[in-house]
């Protein structure tokens, strides 16, 4: 049995349509994504190759996976740091 979202949210008369998705994402956020993605996927890279002893995926994955969103958290929650010559 499928559910459609539609049924339960009431409409107001003087609505418009909507073609915008859920989460729109402006180019700074865009930006922070890929960086962290590729931040995920050099790590994911580097600890493939660079031990003598092989990694299985999973491991592999959760090491990438835990040290992007570990970057993305210090990224989000420390200030930027300015350093200026006088």
């Amino acid at each position: 049995m499928e559910y459609n979202i539609a049924h339960f949210v009431p409409k107001s008369k003087n609505a418009e349509p909507n073609n915008s998705s859920l989460v729109s994402l402006n180019d700074d956020s865009k930006k922070k994504i890929l960086k962290y993605f590729l931040f995920g996927l050099i790590i994911g890279i580097t600890t493939r190759y660079i031990p003598s002893n092989t990694i299985n995926n999973k491991e592999l994955l959760m090491i990438a996976v835990i040290a992007s969103v570990s970057f993305a958290i210090i990224d989000m929650i420390s200030p930027s740091i300015n350093v200026s010559v006088n």
